[in-house]
């Protein structure tokens, strides 16, 4: 992975304008007063990279050689 980064290099998200006071490499707005929680969907710091997906609800087509045997070769084609 690549450790801790911030929001820039995370997200990609816009940096703020040169004379920002409290720094610029931020998320200007992290979400509304109401709700009060920040939602999952904003960009945030942390760590970047070495994130494993697990894939769910994927359709199983077939398992092993056959699925079912297939009548027209046990009656030879015709």
């Amino acid at each position: 992975g690549k450790g801790y980064e911030g929001v820039v290099t995370r997200w990609g998200v816009t940096r703020l304008p040169r004379k920002t006071h409290r720094g610029l490499r931020k998320v200007a707005c992290i979400g509304a007063w109401h709700p009060a929680r920040i939602q999952y969907s904003v960009a945030r710091a942390g760590q970047n990279g070495y994130h494993h997906r697990t894939e769910i609800n994927k359709k199983v087509y077939r398992i092993g050689k056959a699925a079912r045997p297939s009548s027209e070769a046990k009656q030879g084609g015709a």
